[in-house]
């Protein structure tokens, strides 16, 4: 049986940050209420939220810093489920908990991305995540393959992805009663634009920095412009069979 290291071709991220004071009401109502309502939606398969715990691969003291930054990723069968009428009715009704939490926010920077590449043998419970803005997709995508299919082999991830924006399924939830709560805190949002998101499940137990600095050297001189990147931890995971 071949494996797949993502179900489906559509992906949702999420990039916040939230006050350190606010993490524990915004843990509660990611695992208890809106993973469970989201997973709901037909067509979504798995969600998984995860927190930065790490400064250039050294191990950060969560509770010395003021904000806390986490990367949420939603496996979906398509790019469709995320503009289909059952999500946006889903995004149209927030509850009074919903709202409340959203306004926890300090940044928030959302898209839904399809899948345009995703290989390797398995998840690990930490990701190393680079944003890219391609000059040149074509290029880039196959220097990102190369790059990811290269570093299974040496065994220092044990799977990649490349996810891209689709900007007209992003702002779907513009005109919906959650997408106007999130608007209120728009200027305090990273404006959204095209962009890829390449995701690397880090291998292994040790040498985290030596994986990382191996997964920079492999994205060097390539046909983009780097954003920024992070590590995360796994916080949580939820999967509908």
């Amino acid at each position: 049986m071949s494996y797949s290291p993502l179900r489906g071709t559509g992906a949702l991220v999420n990039v916040i940050t939230v006050n350190r004071e606010d993490v524990k009401e915004f843990d509660d109502w990611y695992s208890f209420q809106h993973f469970p309502e989201r997973l709901a939606v037909p067509g979504f398969h798995r969600g998984r939220r995860y927190v930065s715990r790490y400064d250039g691969g050294a191990h950060r003291d969560l509770a010395a810093s003021a904000h806390v930054r986490v990367f949420s990723l939603y496996e979906t069968h398509d790019t469709a489920t995320l503009t289909s009428p059952a999500y946006l009715a889903a995004l149209d009704s927030p509850t009074d908990w919903t709202k409340h939490s959203v306004g926890l926010f300090q940044t928030n920077v959302r898209s839904v991305c399809h899948v345009l590449h995703a290989a390797g043998v398995g998840r690990s419970g930490h990701i190393f995540v680079v944003e890219i803005h391609p000059l040149d997709t074509h290029h880039a995508l196959a220097h990102l393959t190369g790059a990811i299919d290269g570093l299974i082999a040496e065994r220092r991830i044990l799977s990649g992805y490349v996810l891209a924006t689709d900007m007209e399924a992003t702002n779907a939830k513009d005109s919906t009663a959650e997408g106007r709560v999130a608007a209120a805190r728009a200027a305090h949002d990273q404006k959204n634009t095209e962009r890829w998101y390449v995701v690397f499940e880090v291998h292994g137990s040790l040498a985290v920095e030596d994986r990382i600095a191996a997964i920079r050297d492999s994205l060097a001189d390539g046909p983009w412009t780097a954003a920024e990147s992070e590590s995360y931890e796994l916080v949580s995971d939820r999967e509908i069979d």
